[in-house]
């Protein structure tokens, strides 16, 4: 009688984590049992890089022209109890099935998954003069700088190794600071290197670095770089002028859209407070379109159908200009 006793406030407290863990689970739209069955990536879902590519290669004929493509989760995925990531890359507004990665975030290291194992990709940890060994994927060159180009004698290379050499601080848009890892090769291999890397979010030669191929002169006016990064916390813009990036509230608000409410849960509203002309196109994570048209005034559409989950609502107008901004259906 005295061990039944004990084991009721054991199945109490058990159903008690159960339950937050559901209600933790709702906030990363699956279930899972954090702390307790799963190990969950630090990665939000709302991770995204924007880049530019060469849109033929590096030809005369195409004249070296870039193309703004991005690389997002698209997806989540449970390897040996880590609940993980999978990223998939858009090029020209397509999206590259044989691009996704598995990703996995924890206590500032990033892992990639391939041939049974983690490997590390990112130790954002380190400090000035440390070694760090690194891996790269064996897709690394469908995102890559150069786009498509790969040499498999990079990959028989695994692992690379760089140095420390400086860390210092930039800010985020919205003025958190972030450190800057400046890094070189530990050896005089040129093949393979990662350059700049900034904290959580990789190097700014794309996520997998670059390689040591040779850009034509003619190329270096237009060469491809890493643009912008944003998540649930941070939004970073590398490049001046037009980036594409997913931006804040108050940033869309300028251009005269509200999106509300956000989170929601049955319907969303889109409404516009001037004259101009604005088109919205409306996209689950996997990139598939759930409607579009045009901005009227007070647009109200229904989500009633929709799963939980994220959304992105991309706005233009005719100058061009164009935000992306996260909704969130709970």
């Amino acid at each position: 009688m005295r061990q039944s006793k004990s084991i009721i406030p054991f199945f109490i407290c058990l159903m008690i984590l159960f339950h937050s863990n559901v209600f933790e689970a709702r906030t990363i739209y699956m279930l899972t049992f954090d702390g307790i069955l799963t190990d969950t990536t630090d990665m939000d879902h709302s991770t995204i890089w924007y880049t530019s590519s060469y849109t033929g290669g590096m030809t005369a004929d195409r004249d070296c022209e870039l193309q703004i493509d991005f690389t997002k989760v698209v997806r989540d995925t449970l390897i040996g109890g880590r609940l993980a990531r999978v990223i998939g890359a858009y090029y020209g507004g397509t999206y590259v099935p044989e691009t996704e990665i598995v990703l996995y975030s924890k206590s500032g290291k990033m892992y990639f998954y391939e041939d049974n194992s983690w490997k590390l990709l990112y130790d954002f940890t380190a400090s000035v003069g440390d070694t760090v060994t690194y891996h790269i994927s064996r897709k690394y060159f469908l995102h890559s700088m150069l786009n498509f180009t790969y040499e498999q004698y990079i990959i028989d290379q695994n692992p690379f190794q760089l140095i420390v050499e400086k860390i210092d601080t930039i800010f985020t848009t919205s003025g958190k600071p972030i450190k800057r890892f400046f890094t070189q090769n530990a050896s005089e291999q040129e093949s393979h290197r990662m350059g700049t890397i900034v904290d959580n979010v990789g190097s700014v030669s794309k996520l997998f670095g670059r390689n040591g191929s040779i850009t034509p002169p003619e190329c270096y006016k237009n060469f491809p770089t890493f643009r912008c990064y944003s998540d649930d916390d941070v939004s970073i813009n590398f490049v001046g002028g037009e980036c594409d990036k997913l931006v804040s509230v108050a940033d869309l608000e300028l251009s005269g859209i509200s999106i509300y409410p956000n989170p929601g849960m049955t319907v969303l509203n889109i409404k516009k407070d001037n004259d101009k002309d604005f088109l919205f196109t409306i996209t689950n994570v996997a990139g598939q379109i759930l409607t579009s048209g045009q901005v009227d005034n007070q647009l109200e559409i229904s989500t009633v159908d929709w799963i939980s989950g994220m959304y992105f609502i991309n706005i233009s107008d005719r100058h061009g200009n164009r935000f992306v901004q996260k909704w969130v259906k709970m």
